[in-house]
């Protein structure tokens, strides 16, 4: 190659290397700026959520449960604190019970072992009377157990029943084979409700009971007849009043006396097909009003098996956990909310 040949070859190389590396410079710089650009976020406030807060409580909730218990100690609280009688503590005359005594209503006498045969009723005189349900329904059977039901003014009776279900879990309507009354002047016991029964299979007549505050009236319904009857029975007199119920009714009881012993509330239980389960309803007698007998709510769900009864002077009002307090006016029959 001649020497011209080799300047012009040379002249041409640098001039391309040139180009070629302004062409780079000046295509990176808007590639860089408009990515930038690109990259920047613009942000907005929101408007802040309104959030309501509710007063009522899921009955189910630790809370909910811990202010019903609250509530319902307050109200007991409140009403032995109105109360005239006065409040009683065992006294040492009772450690022939060791610790498994039930006290009286008036707080002289105490059952012993109220799961045991033959039962002790002791005062704290340590005078003591004794009672044995083997040796009078002439059976032997180990699972029993009594409750206390009333005593008398002047504390000449106890009124006692033999339960069939000693430790009742579950809501339901208690049954009991007897009802008895001890002379705690002599320890004679009578029957005053019997009901035959075999002990070794669980079979036989059981009834629900109440006795009046006043101690003059005993309200039962014996369980497994149908249709069910309401019996107030005089326990001055031996009259019996009865009263036939709708045959829907299946179960019947759960007493509730009015402090005079002349208005009597109860609960009745019907089987509902469509829910599977058993239905509340609430009934009224006024013993001092003929062709009184009424019932007055109407297959409320089972969950008001555990509702609570109270007499006023107008009525009764009826209260269930989580649910508005029901009134029953007995002067027009009407039912109404109470606003709480």
């Amino acid at each position: 190659m001649s020497l011209r040949m080799r300047k012009l070859f040379l002249i041409i190389l640098i001039v391309n290397l040139v180009v070629a590396c302004g062409t780079t410079r000046l295509s990176t710089a808007p590639t860089i700026t408009q990515t930038r650009e690109t990259a920047a976020l613009k942000f907005t406030s929101s408007p802040r959520p309104i959030v309501t807060h509710f007063p009522t409580l899921d009955p189910l909730t630790p809370s909910a449960i811990a202010q019903f218990f609250a509530t319902n100690e307050a109200k007991l609280a409140a009403k032995e604190a109105a109360s005239p009688t006065p409040q009683i503590t065992p006294t040492v005359s009772f450690e022939s019970c060791k610790g498994w005594g039930d006290l009286t209503s008036d707080g002289k006498w105490a059952i012993c072992e109220r799961y045991a045969d033959p039962i002790i009723f002791i005062n704290q005189s340590e005078q003591t009377w004794q009672f044995s349900y083997q040796s009078f329904y002439k059976q032997s059977f180990s699972q029993h157990c009594t409750e206390l039901l009333h005593t008398t003014n002047g504390g000449m009776y106890i009124y006692f029943s033999l339960l069939t279900d000693c430790a009742m879990i579950e809501p339901g309507f208690p049954e009991i084979m007897g009802v008895f009354r001890i002379n705690l002047t002599n320890g004679k016991v009578d029957k005053v409700l019997r009901a035959n029964y075999d002990f070794q299979n669980y079979h036989g007549q059981t009834y629900t009971v109440a006795i009046s505050p006043t101690g003059r009236r005993l309200a039962y319904i014996a369980h497994h007849t149908h249709p069910l009857v309401l019996n107030i029975l005089d326990l001055n007199t031996g009259e019996i009043s009865s009263f036939q119920l709708d045959p829907k009714y299946l179960n019947g009881g759960l007493f509730k006396w009015s402090q005079d012993g002349t208005k009597l509330a109860f609960k009745l239980s019907s089987r509902s097909e469509e829910y599977g389960d058993d239905l509340i309803s609430f009934a009224f007698l006024d013993l001092q009003k003929s062709d009184s007998l009424v019932v007055f709510l109407h297959e409320k769900s089972f969950f008001w098996i555990t509702a609570q009864m109270e007499f006023t002077e107008l009525g009764l009002s009826v209260e269930a956990y989580g649910e508005s307090p029901l009134f029953y006016d007995s002067r027009t029959g009407v039912v109404s909310t109470v606003s709480k």
